[in-house]
């Protein structure tokens, strides 16, 4: 995961991630298939889980939950 990797940000009522990455951004949420974002802006609802950068050796990555109330 780099330093600056995405960022989460407040616009025009919605919020965005916005992938500054090489491996990119995956965006999961219930019943909608993972979204990889590369460079791209994604705007969040619902709720779901970030995944940061590659796996590592032990089948992880660094992962945020989030949750977008109405």
């Amino acid at each position: 995961v780099s330093r600056h990797h995405a960022v989460i940000e407040w616009r025009c009522s919605a919020f965005y991630v916005i992938d500054h990455s090489t491996n990119g951004t995956l965006v999961m949420k219930k019943d909608v298939p993972p979204v990889l974002i590369n460079h791209q802006t994604y705007s969040l609802s619902g709720e779901g889980v970030l995944s940061f950068g590659e796996m590592d050796d032990s089948g992880t990555c660094t992962r945020v939950a989030f949750k977008v109330l109405s």
